[in-house]
């Protein structure tokens, strides 16, 4: 149950930030190095470790709805 609350508590978190605040924390991960998928980065903060793969869209992905 501890484990399911910690990821409550960061998912909030991290939905609350809004997109400028996530791309700003997400900058200043540590990098763990790249590989097919895009970089790979650590995110501490609150006592709780993130780990992020930056994957990048594709141009349908970026389309508008």
């Amino acid at each position: 149950m501890f484990r399911l609350a910690v990821r409550g508590a960061v998912s909030l978190s991290l939905a609350l930030g809004g997109d400028r605040s996530l791309c700003e924390f997400v900058d200043a991960g540590a990098p763990l190095g790249s590989g097919i998928g895009g970089k790979a980065v650590l995110l501490g903060g609150g006592g709780s470790r993130v780990f992020v793969e930056q994957v990048r869209l594709t141009a349908l992905e970026r389309r508008p709805e």
